[in-house]
């Protein structure tokens, strides 16, 4: 009975004729790992970028590679970096959507039913493109005890609307490696 109820009362689900993925990426502890200032211990695999408002950072270039290759029909900068993830990245990955938080309100605010801007813009843009069948989030907060809430909000309500979610949180030391870039692929093709 009460599954009953949540299906009837869910919302209309997406169309899965076809398979539309979008992919969300942080930068810092994302792409970016936190070497603190150090430097990676293989360095012919990482590249680098100087940054001004940071040390030098460091990148995986398999997995800028694999991003930049992946089929996704849409991603999407979801970061603090606002348009200097395109400006540092997109010349590696291929142009990329910039998902901004409101600003004219007040900083790192956008409104929504969670508290936290990142987790907002996500559920208005997938709102804003009902193409969308399948959700990948790569974020390193995502079980920080203050954004576990809006990550399981976003869970819900993408999945109450029929949308497939893959939430990838590296952690910020390490980035995204290899396995996670596998995990994606193997999610976007419907094998997960």
């Amino acid at each position: 009975m009460l599954a009953q109820l949540i299906r009837k009362t869910s919302g209309p689900k997406r169309s899965r004729k076809g398979r539309c993925t979008a992919i969300f990426s942080d930068v810092d502890g994302v792409i970016l790992p936190d070497f603190r200032g150090g430097t990676p211990s293989n360095p012919e695999a990482w590249g680098s970028v100087e940054i001004g408002w940071q040390e030098t950072s460091y990148y995986r270039h398999s997995v800028l590679y694999a991003l930049r290759d992946h089929p996704a029909d849409h991603k999407l900068w979801l970061s603090s970096w606002q348009e200097g993830a395109s400006e540092v990245f997109d010349d590696k990955v291929g142009q990329w959507t910039v998902l901004a938080p409101d600003e004219q309100q007040r900083e790192w605010w956008h409104p929504g039913i969670t508290d936290w801007w990142k987790a907002n813009l996500l559920l208005e843009w997938v709102a804003k493109n009902p193409e969308v069948t399948h959700v990948v989030w790569c974020e390193d907060e995502l079980h920080s005890e203050d954004r576990v809430d809006a990550a399981r909000i976003v869970y819900n309500e993408l999945r109450r609307a029929g949308i497939r979610v893959m939430a990838i949180c590296p952690r910020p030391d390490l980035g995204l490696s290899d396995d996670h870039i596998d995990i994606i692929g193997t999610f976007a093709k419907g094998g997960i």
